[in-house]
């Protein structure tokens, strides 16, 4: 079940005018698609402490015994570390002990025991890259996707809440025309009726002046009717840190249009955004981060081509003593490195290498499809900006039309009341008149929105709404 509360919080109750901002501020805040944005950088967080683990120090350890008929037949056991470097060499150090009447004399060692310190390493394939080494490099570039990813969706988010938060402006806009309109309308009606009543007019007029009042009534009904779900889609927006939705209180209201500024955009603010639609937008640079991280993947499936040759190396010591088997310290060195050592090689190579071609050219293909999303990406927000661009100066230019439009109609039906105060004219001309204005100003109210929705798209399609 779903708790709606008005918007009472101090810092918002306390203005009367619902600031975009502030609208935009909320939804950053509290809406749960923000909040399951930001966890991508939680995850990207997990991802990268997951690939750093690969290079853990390991220990490890193992017991093997067997007695049976009174007889102790072996005892085998070993301990020891792993440390995996950044360059693929792999430190490694153990003690091995054994003991038994039937040992194999594979695992006969000194009485003390064996310590063992070497290295492995590869030669040719996982040389200057492997699987370990790959994910880690992906992790750091899937913290920078994720955060153009969360980016991004926030800027879409925005996108939409503005489309919304200007339907609602512009509904309130409406309701003040109508609310205006009625007034004149019942003031006009009560002067009917006082004429009327002493002569200067007939009834029929009284009666077509109320028809008039109960237009306007409707209209303005319909009106608050529109207003009223507007307001409902733009609470869709509103939550609390709590995850409560919100609905907006009665004390707020949405700004004037007319005290909004309506300026030409210049060909050089254009230029600006395409440059950063190019370089900086979210969107673009989720592209381009997939597209480092394919070519990590890339250059890991290229080392897959080489053969497998792993060498490994290991000093080993009486108990842990590497020095013991002679006292002459030429004879302890030569002993060490030429007589007291284990060592081994290791060689693979799949003769057709068909899975690992297949891999190369799936991943190649991968790197192919989204260098052409991210340039369809760029285009479309490219044409995009073009768009919102014309369509604000020209609604910009439109505007100004509108303006002395409005005001010669306003002009017009105040030289109609006139005429009719002096019984030169008629009501159904002044309701004519009236009704021009009315539509003029709901026009001009209508691209007057239009243009600040437009202006906040212009920045939304250049990826600036959430930054």
């Amino acid at each position: 079940m779903f708790f709606f509360h008005p918007i009472i919080a101090q810092d918002i109750a306390t203005k009367r005018i619902f600031e975009q901002d502030q609208f935009f501020q909320m939804i950053l805040l509290n809406h749960p698609v923000i909040q399951q944005a930001n966890l991508l950088n939680v995850e990207a967080d997990a991802y990268l402490r997951k690939a750093r683990g690969g290079f853990d120090p390991k220990l490890s350890g193992a017991l093997d015994q067997k007695s049976f008929d009174g007889k102790e037949y072996f005892t085998v056991g070993e301990m020891g570390f792993k440390i995996p470097t950044w360059y693929g060499l792999e430190v490694k150090g153990g003690f091995n002990w054994s003991d038994g009447v039937f040992l194999n004399p594979e695992n006969k060692l000194p009485s003390a025991g064996q310590a063992q310190v070497g290295i492995s390493m590869n030669l040719l394939q996982g040389m200057f890259i492997d699987k370990r080494r790959a994910v880690l490099q992906q992790a750091r570039i899937m913290q920078n996707q994720n955060e153009a990813e969360r980016l991004a969706i926030a800027n879409e988010m925005l996108l939409k809440a503005n489309e919304v938060y200007w339907d609602w402006v512009f509904a309130q806009q409406v309701v003040a025309i109508y609310e205006e309109a009625l007034r004149l309308a019942e003031v006009r009606f009560k002067g009917v009726v006082i004429s009327v009543e002493e002569g200067y007019y007939s009834a029929v007029d009284t009666l077509e002046s109320g028809i008039q009042v109960q237009t306007r009534q409707a209209e303005l009904q319909e009106a608050q009717m529109v207003f009223q779900n507007t307001q409902l889609e733009l609470s869709n927006f509103l939550w609390t840190e709590d995850g409560i939705p919100l609905e907006l209180g009665p004390s707020l209201r949405a700004p004037r249009i007319e005290e909004l500024e309506t300026n030409e955009l210049s060909e050089v603010y254009l230029s600006e955004l395409n440059t950063l639609i190019r370089n900086e937008h979210p969107a673009l640079q989720a592209y381009r981060y997939q597209l480092d991280g394919l070519e990590v993947e890339q250059r890991l499936k290229r080392e897959m081509l080489k053969p497998r040759l792993e060498l490994s190396y290991n000093f080993l010591g009486n108990g842990f003593d590497f020095n013991n088997y002679q006292n002459d310290e030429d004879s302890n060195l030569r002993n060490l490195l030429l007589q007291n050592y284990k060592w081994g090689l290791k060689f693979s190579f799949p003769i057709f290498l068909r899975k690992e071609r297949g891999d190369l050219e799936i991943t190649s293909l991968k790197i192919q499809k989204t260098d052409f999303k991210r340039r369809q990406k760029q285009l479309e927000l490219t044409n995009k900006l073009n768009t919102y661009f014309n369509f604000s100066n020209n609604l910009s230019n439109q505007i100004g039309l509108y303006e002395k439009m409005v005001q010669d109609y306003r002009s017009l039906l105040r030289a109609e009341n006139d005429r009719f105060q002096l019984g030169s004219s008629s009501l159904f001309l002044i309701n004519s008149r009236e009704q021009k204005l009315i539509q003029a100003q709901r026009k001009l109210a209508s691209l007057q929105t239009k243009y600040q929705k437009n202006i906040i798209a212009i920045q939304g399609v250049a990826g600036l709404l959430a930054n």
